[in-house]
């Protein structure tokens, strides 16, 4: 008489790892590894000072240029798209049709941002609640206090270049530590 046959079990095998692992062929292996370098290298050419990025194409259009601005954007296509990224001016007193509801009850949720800190890859933690009205009031405030301690008398396009001057020697350098919260995405 037979026998019922028990039921095997399967050996467990770890599963093999990409890289240097004996499942990718070395051509991927290769690709794998020239994708690292080349991110490193990005990585530096992106956050060290002596190798400065290129300024991006700004463009001023007039108010009957901007009208309409998607038609606009989608005039200049052709000529920002190969630098990857292009600046608006709008036109002097051109002002942004509004669709935030700034007396909404609503709230939402912060995340404390130290800046200087970014690119240590860091957690963040939360922030505070607030309303629309709320955050626009605590972050007009921060700014206010920051360009008035940092920036006072500037304008314009050189207030604008000397906050992003501050920004990246925060990030870049650790110049001082300076908290933000931003809006939780």
């Amino acid at each position: 008489m037979e026998q019922p046959s028990a039921k095997r079990r399967r050996a467990r095998q770890a599963p093999d790892k990409f890289a240097g692992g004996s499942s990718g062929n070395q051509r991927e292996e290769e690709l794998y590894q020239l994708a690292i370098a080349n991110s490193r290298l990005e990585m530096r050419l992106a956050t060290f000072r002596d190798h400065p990025i290129p300024d991006a194409p700004v463009f001023r259009p007039t108010a009957e240029e901007f009208a309409d601005p998607l038609a606009y954007i989608d005039s200049i296509r052709a000529e920002a798209e190969p630098h990857g990224i292009c600046k608006i001016v709008p036109p002097e007193g051109w002002k942004v049709p509004c669709a935030v509801d700034w007396t909404s009850p609503k709230r939402f949720n912060t995340k404390k941002q130290r800046v200087d800190n970014l690119g240590e890859a860091l957690p963040f933690d939360d922030g505070n609640r607030y309303t629309l009205a709320e955050y626009r009031h605590m972050a007009d405030g921060f700014l206010r206090q920051r360009v008035g301690e940092k920036h006072a008398g500037k304008e314009g396009d050189e207030l604008l270049r000397a906050l992003e001057e501050d920004y990246w020697g925060l990030v870049d350098k650790g110049e001082e530590a300076v908290e933000v919260e931003y809006g939780n995405d």
